[in-house]
């Protein structure tokens, strides 16, 4: 049984999320601002609010319109066409750090990496080094390049505007847990506030990271923060749910079945993370010495799309359970089936990675 891992900053491939949409224009727009200009105590969730730039090239300003259209792919386009005629070299760095953004968005790392690079390489601002820096850092991390991403991390410097400083140790405490670095992590996830906006994700990650490394007690505690907390979208529902389960395999790991149930059970069914719930309600029932009521959730999950490791899970827990039960019969046939099955995904996968060698795909 796996234990879920921590979610990254970075879901968002078909389109940005609102708040990454919001902190992208503070950033893009902040160089083009007065001098002097800093975010007001209100923070990063009213940065776009309250910053009124001075836009020196109406085509930039265009890009920033559909920007805050949330009109995304019009915005990205109207931008590279208007620096390709060199319409907004007044604002040359903010217009990368946007373009950047905005491909990182689209899950285009390595176009947006080299945005970056170049951003520092040609010696750009302190403040537009530090950001470029950062989306380093993230694309690294999101690609598993954990030693360059610390890396990245480490030449920051202090002029990350408070958005991003927050988000900043969210994302060195993500390279630490996936280091398997989890003191580190919970140290530094400490040093946060738990009332900003990514409060929920603080605590979750902090969470995690105690019971990784042996405090039980108040990890268990963060998550039920989470897990009981108030989800008014479906990104909050998301990490509740991620909470639960990591509260429910906690909890088998501990041997307290009925913990573990009493967790799951509050993990959404229509939820990306149901088959996992339902994998861990069985092995509760399992490990409570009843194989039959582990079965009614087993069955379900076996019949599932196969592509889902829980899924492939199921299908050697459910003939586990028949065998568990007496029904040596029904437990063969179960694990005739699941050899199939297993046979068939290995052949697929082996056609898959002849098809990306070859060239292919």
């Amino acid at each position: 049984m796996r234990e879920p891992h921590s979610p990254s900053c970075s879901d968002a491939r078909r389109r940005v999320r609102p708040a990454f949409a919001r902190q992208l224009i503070a950033l893009a727009v902040m160089a083009a601002a007065a001098a002097g200009a800093t975010l007001g105590a209100a923070g990063a969730a009213h940065a776009a609010e309250k910053f009124r730039p001075v836009i020196e090239a109406p085509h930039f300003g265009d890009s920033l319109f559909h920007f805050y259209q949330e009109h995304y792919f019009s915005s990205v386009t109207s931008l590279m066409v208007s620096q390709h005629f060199e319409r907004v070299t007044q604002h040359e760095d903010e217009a990368e750090v946007l373009r950047g953004g905005l491909l990182l968005s689209y899950g285009l790392h390595r176009e947006a990496g080299e945005i970056f690079a170049q951003l520092i390489e040609k010696g750009a601002s302190p403040a537009v080094q530090d950001r470029a820096w950062f989306y380093l850092a993230k694309i690294r991390y999101q690609r598993g390049f954990l030693v360059q991403a610390d890396d990245a991390l480490a030449r920051i410097g202090k002029n990350l505007p408070p958005d991003l400083q927050e988000e900043h140790v969210l994302l060195h405490a993500n390279v630490l847990m996936a280091s398997a670095d989890y003191a580190r992590a919970a140290r530094v996830l400490a040093s946060l506030p738990k009332d900003h906006a990514a409060g929920p994700y603080v605590r979750y990650n902090l969470g995690v990271a105690l019971i990784k490394t042996g405090e039980i007690e108040d990890g268990t505690a963060m998550l039920e923060l989470v897990g009981r907390g108030r989800a008014v979208d479906e990104e909050t529902r998301s990490l509740r749910d991620r909470a639960n389960l990591a509260l429910g395999f906690a909890a088998l790991q501990q041997q307290r079945s009925d913990l573990a149930k009493t967790a799951l059970e509050r993990v959404r069914l229509s939820g990306m993370l149901a088959n996992k719930a339902l994998l861990g309600f069985g092995w509760a029932d399992a490990e409570a010495k009843d194989p039959r009521r582990a079965l009614v959730a087993w069955t379900e999950l076996a019949g599932r799309d196969a592509n889902d490791a829980a899924v492939l899970e199921a299908k050697l827990a459910v003939p586990y359970a028949y065998a568990e039960l007496g029904s040596y019969g029904q437990a063969l046939d179960g694990y005739t089936a699941a050899l199939d099955t297993f046979d068939s995904e290995t052949k697929a996968l082996d056609e898959s990675i002849a098809a990306i060698r070859s060239g292919a795909l």
